[in-house]
């Protein structure tokens, strides 16, 4: 898995602002499809469906093809070109937004022993002769999946409350800095986890030295010694 630009999520969040491109996305999620079932599926008109299509193609969200119909004319079929995850945190005390691509195959040696396990489980299944049912071990592999993903989204929340009661606690601290300079340089260490000058120089697009002297004056405000 790997962090993509910013500059696609916010592509992202503009496409998916759309409820009806939202819906679209839901059914190319389920199988590749034509522009005119989009239209009936949705009750959109062909052209909206177009029109939404040509956005999500040209942000590299859609891919489109030409497939050949029962003995009628080939037409163009739309399917989602991309996995990725969204995160976006948003609280008082924190701000965190990510678009994480899982279109790689994840190296093994770097996984849980039960996502190992959940893998192999789907190898064994690829390996069925074709004339046995896959459908219901695969299905059960998506419900114990979903299942353990939903344990461990509550066990982030529990994490984001205590991440933000602590991060309310350390606010109290900072807010005792009188200069809003001396304030964003602590926020952007705490925030980035680098409290070294070059780090934040670059994260707040600022001097080093002047960097330098601001850590110098918090250390001796809040007599600290984080950095």
């Amino acid at each position: 898995m790997s962090s993509m630009p910013k500059i696609e999520l916010e592509t992202i969040l503009s496409i998916f602002e759309n409820p009806a491109r939202r819906e679209i996305i839901k059914r190319l999620s389920q199988e590749p499809n034509y522009s005119f079932q989009l239209a009936k599926d949705t009750g959109l008109s062909q052209q909206q469906i177009a029109n939404h299509l040509n956005v999500m193609e040209e942000a590299g969200l859609v891919d489109s093809s030409k497939r050949s119909g029962y003995g009628g004319p080939s037409r163009n079929v739309f399917s989602l070109s991309k996995s990725f995850s969204i995160v976006l945190d948003v609280a008082p005390h924190m701000y965190n937004e990510k678009l994480v691509d899982f279109d790689a195959t994840p190296n093994r040696n770097l996984i849980s022993e039960e996502s190992v396990s959940f893998m192999d489980k789907v190898d064994e299944i690829l390996e069925y002769p074709k004339s046995r049912d896959r459908i219901e071990p695969l299905a059960q592999i998506i419900g114990d999946i979903d299942e353990h993903i939903s344990k461990l989204e509550e066990e982030r929340l529990v994490f984001l409350f205590i991440r933000n009661l602590v991060m309310s606690e350390a606010h109290k601290e900072i807010q005792a800095l009188d200069s809003a300079d001396a304030r964003r340089v602590i926020y952007s260490a705490i925030d980035e986890h680098d409290a070294t000058v070059s780090g934040i120089s670059k994260a707040l697009n600022l001097r080093e030295d002047f960097v330098r002297e601001i850590i110098e004056k918090i250390k001796k405000d809040l007599q600290t010694n984080y950095f």
